[in-house]
């Protein structure tokens, strides 16, 4: 492993941001599933945005780089969940699926969670097509609990006993 680290994003990230999330292939399965419209500059305003949920919330989305090329090729983290749940997301651009690099950004971003935070479950959901999504959460070790609308769709969500959780 140690092919990709995660970080804070920084500005200069926008264009990279940008590629990745204007594919209708890497959104469709995000969220509401809409292909994301919007600029680089747009995306300068959600890097900002994304950084300053760390100082209100104390944590975020962490961007995903690969090493050897320094790129951003996604991201990683923490959001609010359900009003007092954390949710643990992730999303990469598509010329990176299938390597792996998604379920290290996850470690790296449990182990981190594990040394700052005291949470006791952590969940994840995916749209119930994105098999490779729910792979990556069942092993990191969470279990299927219930399907949620989200969306207007039933999502399987997942949860974390965090508390047990070990970091490897």
């Amino acid at each position: 492993m140690n092919n990709i680290k995660i970080r804070k994003f920084e500005k200069k990230d926008a264009k990279e941001f940008h590629e990745i999330y204007s594919n209708p292939n890497v959104t469709k399965t995000m969220g509401s599933g809409r292909v994301w419209e919007f600029t680089v500059e747009q995306a300068e305003i959600y890097i900002e945005r994304t950084n300053e949920a760390w100082n209100t919330q104390g944590y975020g989305i962490f961007a995903i780089e690969k090493i050897d090329t320094r790129k951003v090729i996604g991201m990683c983290g923490f959001m609010p969940f359900r009003k007092t749940d954390v949710e643990l997301l992730y999303s990469i651009g598509e010329p990176y699926w299938g390597n792996g690099y998604t379920f290290e950004a996850c470690e790296a971003a449990l182990s981190f969670a594990k040394q700052h935070y005291d949470w006791k479950n952590l969940y994840a959901y995916a749209y119930p097509e994105n098999v490779a999504s729910i792979r990556i959460m069942q092993k990191l070790g969470f279990e299927f609990v219930a399907a949620q609308e989200h969306y207007g769709i039933d999502m399987p969500v997942y949860e974390l006993d965090f508390e047990a959780y070990t970091v490897f």
